[in-house]
């Protein structure tokens, strides 16, 4: 750019004047604009004129250039230089440039050889010779995917991962591209074993964590199985493993895709629990190291006082809880292959407590418990013998003793093991009477029989009862402490007022019940009462009415239910007895007289037939009594709902439900009709009507019903009938001959008879006039003879059945 000329001297300053445009430079990346990308400028002969600007968010730098010059720029994106074109920059422009560094998404999958995808591990990218870092990374997904925007370009990416770098193949990316990581995996198991002395056993449930070979932790752990195993599924990188068992840490060597084992080596402590010299069985052992950490291992002591450990070889330190205190074995050294005998001893001695209630008087059947001087419950306790004795065994150390007695508590001192082994402890008694008695107007009678509960004042149930004698007195032998009794009578409670070794009554307050059981105004004798608290429970109690349909009973002053049963019906009341006076209660039955009327059909009475009387579910009620030449009968009945049945002619038969008092009358119909029995004799066509022969009425199954009739010479007879299956027998001749069942129609008995011809001789001759008599087979004379004609014959027209004759 040049300048006017200029003479000097005399001229001391010129201007040169550039004109400028703006130049506006745009990079693309995959069709995108892309920010952060260093534009640098250049001439057209290629030399950097040391200016550059970074894109902003929109991908576009600014340069102020001279119009008419030519430029070209260049953009540095991720490893590589993108230029542009040489351009001219233009007056008044327009001065707007591309750089289109093309590319795309390069989509980077990692996965295991099976393709599993590996989710979660970090992937890097770098240029294409792998040896500058590009300054991206991402993290695969679900899916093992991570994807980087990029420029056009060659590339090449790494994946971190389980200890160790793995590299893609380098790819050529222009547009949307994807690029596959696959690492190949194997599942090693990993075995971890206790050796004791050749005694192998698998370590379940124990931590296994994997390592780089250089011990790097991979943040993996696995927990073995029952078998002690544990599997990892890993490249084929070289690894080791620690197991951690019992506060301790073993590792494995390192390996590269091969199966190892994790030996512990193992010895036995066998520890045994003293206590005065003699082993102590069912102690609680527990195992600490020698650190005093607990190792969450403890057993029980056997008989022999003993609990073996297995355990890897090192020191430890061994606890037994006894008597409420802790006696250790101290720091122990357990050597593999081998038994390690370990002893923990408490010391100790026998200690004796006797407890009396008086002088020379043990009490017997008392729970002692026991305690540090603290108060700390050991958790054992004795129940005092017959000697009022309990022995404890116990470790050194300072104790007391709790005896629970009556609902109170009562201390020992304390006292030290072992320079006390013996104490005495009194607890005083005093035998206590409680009387009960019932006391109606000051008439008082002691109550035998009743239960007494003994309670201490807060209402604890101490479980002891006495029942009262016959003075209605129950006796208990107390220390010197507050108590209460309850007596339980007729399923009520009765309390007495707090005491401490002074006599007690229990007064219960009475009435009487005087209770009339009627129908209406009429008492009702012998009826059952039955007595029932207020909640409906029977009290056992029951009497019945005198003649003037009373009964009474003494009670205790409350509400009670009364209950009269009279006719399969129960009647019920409840009443208030007050004390001190008669309470009369009133049960009435209610009722009337019925008056029930059975008949054929109006004005024509059935009479002197039985009627009973049943409730409506079908329950007999005992009552009955015969209808009078009205057909009427009359029961006094109380409120409740009957059936009446009418035993009548082989059946009976039932009236509606009928209930009283709002009914008082009924009549039931039997409807009646004649039915004609016609009994005939069949020899030879027409039947001929057989004259006085005796026909008997029956029931359907065979039952006489008393009835019988005599056929006059139309062979007839008439019977008046309800609806209702009959049948007849016609005796004739010896012989009886049944009818069909029938009900409402009229039956025929046809008697088939045939012509008996007897032909009576002589030497060979006939005999004529000779008489023949009819018998039956059983020699019965039937009332019929024969004299024989001039030939010596005589016939007889019979029903066919057997027969005999006599000349």
């Amino acid at each position: 750019f040049w300048s006017d000329v200029i003479t000097l001297p005399g001229i001391y300053s010129t201007t040169v004047e550039i004109e400028e445009e703006t130049a506006t430079i745009r990079v693309i990346q995959g069709g995108t604009t892309k920010e952060g990308v260093k534009v640098y400028l250049f001439n057209a002969a290629g030399s950097y004129l040391g200016i550059f600007v970074t894109t902003n968010e929109n991908g576009e730098v600014f340069f102020d250039l001279p119009s008419g010059k030519d430029f070209k720029f260049r953009a540095d994106n991720l490893g590589s230089r993108y230029w542009s074109q040489t351009v001219t920059i233009v007056a008044d422009g327009p001065n707007d440039f591309d750089i289109d560094t093309c590319g795309g998404t390069l989509t980077v999958t990692v996965e295991k050889a099976d393709t599993t995808p590996i989710q979660d591990i970090n992937v890097y990218l770098f240029k294409g010779d792998g040896t500058a870092y590009l300054g991206l990374s991402g993290r695969t997904d679900e899916n093992g995917e991570a994807g980087f925007a990029v420029s056009s370009g060659n590339y090449i990416v790494r994946a971190d991962y389980m200890g160790y770098q793995f590299w893609s193949a380098v790819i050529t990316v222009t547009t949307d591209d994807a690029l596959l990581v696959s690492i190949g995996h194997q599942d090693i198991t990993i075995s971890v074993v206790g050796n004791h002395n050749g005694s192998v056993e698998e370590k379940a449930g124990l931590n296994v964590y994997l390592f780089t070979e250089s011990g790097a932790y991979l943040g993996v752990y696995h927990l073995t199985d029952a078998q002690g195993e544990a599997v990892f599924n890993v490249p084929e990188k070289s690894y080791k493993v620690r197991a951690d068992y019992l506060s301790r840490q073993y590792w494995s060597e390192a390996f590269v895709w091969s199966d190892k084992t994790i030996t512990i080596e193992e010895g036995s402590a066998l520890v045994t629990m003293i206590h005065m010299g003699l082993s102590v069985e069912g102690i609680n052992v527990y195992v600490f190291n020698a650190s005093g950490s607990y190792l969450g291992i403890h057993d029980i002591t056997d008989q022999d006082g003993q609990a073996t450990f297995r355990l890897p070889a090192g020191d430890y330190n061994f606890r037994g809880d006894f008597q409420g205190r802790r006696f250790w074995s101290g720091n122990s050294t357990v050597i593999s292959h081998v038994e390690n005998p370990v002893t923990i001893s408490a010391g100790g001695g026998t200690f004796t407590l006797s407890v009396l209630k008086g002088v020379s008087d043990p009490l017997e059947g008392a729970n002692c418990y026991l305690f540090t001087d603290a108060g700390s419950y050991l958790g054992s306790h004795e129940v005092t013998s017959n000697e009022g004795e309990v022995v404890f065994n116990l470790a050194d150390g300072n104790y007391k003793i709790r005896v629970d007695h009556m609902g109170y508590q009562f201390w020992t001192e304390v006292f030290t093991v072992p320079d006390n082994l013996f104490m005495e402890h009194t607890i005083d008694h005093q035998d206590i009477t409680i009387t009960v008695e019932g006391d109606y107007n000051s008439n008082i009678e002691l109550r035998t029989g009743v239960k007494v509960y003994l309670f201490t004042p807060a209402g604890s149930y101490l479980g002891q009862y006495r029942i009262t004698d016959s003075q209605g007195d129950a006796t208990f032998n107390l220390p010197a402490q507050d108590y209460k009794v309850r007596a339980d009578y007729m399923i009520r409670q009765y309390w007495s007022n707090d005491f401490n070794w002074t006599d007690e009554n229990v007064t219960v307050n009475e009435g009487m019940a005087e209770v009339y059981v009627a129908m209406g105004t009429s008492p009702i004798e012998n009826v059952p009462v039955y007595v029932f608290n207020d909640l409906g429970s029977y009290l056992g109690i029951n009497a019945r009415t005198d003649e003037n349909g009373i009964v009474s009973f003494r009670l205790p002053e409350g509400t009670y239910k009364f209950r009269a049963d009279h006719l399969s019906n129960q009647y019920w009341t409840t009443e208030p007895v007050a004390a001190h006076e008669i309470n009369v209660i009133n049960i009435d039955t209610g009722g009337g007289t019925f008056t029930f009327t059975a008949e054929q059909a109006a004005s024509l009475p059935l009479v002197d037939v039985p009627v009973y009387v049943f409730t409506s579910g079908g329950t007999y009620l005992g009552l009955t009594a015969h209808t009078d030449a009205d057909g009427r009968t009359n029961f006094d009945l109380t409120d409740g709902d009957y059936r009446f049945r009418v035993d009548y002619l082989g059946h009976q038969f039932w009236s509606g439900v009928s209930t009283v008092p709002t009914t008082l009358a009924d009549v039931l119909t039997i409807a009646h009709r004649d039915v004609t029995i016609f009994v005939e004799r069949l020899y030879q066509t027409p039947a001929e009507a057989l004259e006085g022969v005796k026909v008997y009425l029956f029931t359907e199954s065979g039952s006489y019903l008393g009835k019988s009739m005599t056929t006059d010479a139309q062979g007839e007879v008439v019977f008046n009938l309800p609806e209702q299956s009959y049948k007849v027998r016609a005796d004739y001749l010896g012989y009886q001959f049944w009818s069909n069942p029938f009900t409402w129609s009229d039956t025929t008995v046809t008697i088939d008879h045939g012509m008996a011809v007897l032909h009576i001789t002589q030497g060979g001759s006939d005999v004529a006039g000779a008489s023949v008599y009819l018998f039956t087979p059983s020699g019965s004379y039937l009332g019929k003879s024969k004299t024989t004609d001039a030939g010596g014959v005589a016939e007889f027209l019979v029903p066919a059945q057997e027969y005999k004759f006599r000349v």
